[in-house]
This record gives C-alpha cells, structure tokens and sequence, in this order.
C-alpha cells in the first residue's frame, strides 16, 4: 500500500511538471515570457526604413498577440500608440499582433513624425511592454511623380492645335498655385489662355489650352512648373523646375496648282490639280458650283480630282472651294478658292466621218491642241 502511495505521488509531481513546462512553451511561443511576466516588445515598423509615402500607412508588429479577436480590423476609439504632431486618421489592429495607422490626408513633405506606443494601454491587457515605444518617421519630399505634354490639332481647316499637359504629384496642389507656377509657350510665345482641372485628391493637375495656330515650321512647345511650388499641406516646397516639351510639326498648306477644262471624249470635265492627295468624297463636299451642274461626279488621279458633269459649251461657271479641306495627311487650304471658267466647243476626238466641204472658204487645213478650248483654223 506504502509502495503504491508513493508510486502515484510521483506520478502527480512528473504530470505537474509536465504541465509546467508546456504552459511555458505556450507562453513563448506567443512571445510572452510567462505567468506573472506577460512581455510583448515592437519587433518592427512599417514602413522598416522610416521614410514613407505621403498618404502611406503606418504599422507596428508586436512580437506577441496584443488585441482579442474581437478589436480585429475595428477602428479603434482609443488606440494603444499616438502620432506626433497630430495627424487624422484611422487606428486599427489589422491582426492581433499588428497595429496600423491610415491617415485621411497626406503628411506634411518632409516633416517627421513620431509615434509612441502606450505602455499604459498595453498594460491594462495584462502585458508588459519592454524595449523602445518611441519610434520615427521621415515623410517623402514634395515631388511631381510624372508629366507630360502633346498636342493635338483641331479645327475643319486643322490648322489650329490645342496644347495637352498632364502634372502627377504626390501631394495635392491647389490649381490656383499650379496656374502660378506654369508658364506655357510655342514657338517663342506665352500662351496664357488656359484651363485646369484636378483630381478629386488634388494630385493630378490636367491643363487644356485654348486653340493656337500652328506655325509653318517644327518647333518646340514647352511647359515650364517653376520650383518653389507648395503643396496643399505646405511643408518643403518643390526643388527643381520641371520642364515637359513636345515637338509640333508644322503646318503644311494644301495648294491648288492648276484648275482647267478638259475632256475625254465626249465627257466633259474639269481637273483640280493639288499639291497633295485630296480625298474626292472631300472634295465633293468642299465643292460648290454655280450654276448647278447635273450629273455631277468626282473622281481622284494621283493628286488630281476630276470632276464630271453636264457641263455646257460655252457657259461660264464659278467655282468654289472651302477652306475647310483637308487632307488626311493634315494639310488644308488656309483660304477658301474660287475660279471661274468657260466650258470650249470642241471634243478631243474630232474626226471626218465622211468625203464632204467641212472647211471654211479659203481654209486648207484643221488643227487641233489638247488643252484648247476653241478650233483652229487655217
């Protein structure tokens, strides 16, 4: 009976010491060092190097579990860490061990901040906060993250063009500042009629021009942000013009070289003649003769439009071409055209059907130019 006691009381003592021994295990492995000595410390921050994003968030991870399950991903009313000076924004425990702050705007450029864990708050869940609590953060510079600047051309005679540019920050900027800041220019000249929007956060400034004509030669069209612009949230202001430039082709006139009658056999017709390729359902449009012409249609050879029609010999006709074409190239009259012509009574095909007197008294031969509107006689 005495061996059998003793027996079961060592039984109790190696099952008590066993129990010991995994609650310590547990309380190390959650990164406590264990009954009556609950440690947790910051094992790192977020972002590690302490240099952060204007609007970037703002960890600490815990070496243990802080907060219950039930504070996980709630906005904290009264969070266990503070940020110095104040910034407004959300506290949360993304996880149990993980403590994160999202701010509504962005830092001040530049600025440092400095956050401090509460080891009053820590404590109140039965821990005990060892190591630092204080730990700062260096916010970036102020700084335009990309630009850029194109053009395109407007206009039915496209001969005008609109200045495009495009201004990505990270912080917001006030458009009143930016229009301040910018200086817009094309071939030598300020352009100040100009329009500006931004995004709903202020980061993106979009700029439109007012329509510009466009010079007979490539140049440059530039647009100049001058350093020492301040974001919204002040702080540093930006180190550095930023210079964005766009090479604009010039502008090519469309010409009419020559405008005559002609005709291929008995159809009559009138060739255009241009400097460059015409689209002929363009210059239908653009074409406006007076008196009407029936039957009228246009056809394109190599950079000329033939227009057929019924015209009449000997009848005089006003035409009239707009301004407004173009070719698809982006050439285009800068003026609208008018000319005026009389239809010939000849045909190019003139023949002698049949023996008979055709000519004049006194006449003893007939000759006949390509390009004449009239007989000749000798």
């Amino acid at each position: 009976m005495a061996s059998s006691r003793v027996r079961r009381s060592v039984y109790v003592l190696v099952l008590l010491s066993l129990a010991t021994a995994l609650s310590l295990a547990l309380f190390t492995s959650a990164g406590l060092s264990g009954p009556g000595g609950n440690v947790v410390s910051v094992k790192t921050t977020m972002p590690q190097t302490r240099t952060m994003d204007l609007d970037a968030p703002i960890g600490v991870i815990f070496s243990g579990d802080v907060a219950p399950d039930s504070l996980v991903d709630v906005r904290l009313s009264s969070p266990p860490a503070v940020i110095s000076p104040a910034v407004e924004g959300t506290w949360r425990w993304t996880t149990r061990r993980w403590l994160s702050f999202t701010p509504d705007d962005s830092y001040r450029p530049d600025a440092v901040y400095v956050l401090r864990v509460d080891a009053k708050k820590i404590q109140r869940n039965g821990l005990t906060l060892q190591g630092d609590d204080r730990f700062e953060f260096t916010a970036a510079p102020f700084r335009c993250v990309r630009s850029s600047l194109s053009y395109t051309q407007v206009g039915g005679r496209r001969r005008e063009m609109v200045l495009r540019g495009r201004w990505d920050f990270n912080a917001p900027v006030d458009e009143d500042a930016f229009r301040n800041a910018v200086t817009l220019r094309y071939d030598g000249d300020v352009i100040a009629d100009f329009d500006l929007t931004s995004s709903s956060d202020g980061t993106t400034i979009s700029l439109e021009s007012a329509p510009v004509t466009m010079s007979q030669r490539k140049t440059d069209a530039t647009a100049t942000v001058a350093d020492g612009l301040r974001s919204r949230a002040g702080g540093q202001v930006l180190t550095g013009a930023i210079l964005d430039r766009s090479r604009v082709s010039g502008f090519e006139e469309l010409q009419i070289r020559n405008v005559e009658f002609d005709c291929d056999g008995l159809d009559r017709y009138v060739e255009i003649d241009f400097s460059h390729n015409v689209d002929a359902r363009a210059l239908r449009e653009a074409l406006s003769i007076e008196p009407e012409v029936k039957n009228l249609s246009v056809r394109r050879r190599w950079r000329s439009v033939l227009v057929y029609g019924d015209w009449e010999a000997g009848r005089r006709y006003d035409l009239s071409i707009s301004g407004d074409l173009a070719t698809n190239s982006g050439q285009s009259l800068i003026n609208d055209f008018t000319r005026s012509l009389t239809v010939g009574d000849y045909d190019r095909w003139l023949g002698i059907a049949a023996a008979g007197n055709y000519l004049p008294s006194g006449a003893t031969s007939v000759s006949e130019s390509p390009r004449s509107t009239s007989k000749n006689w000798t």
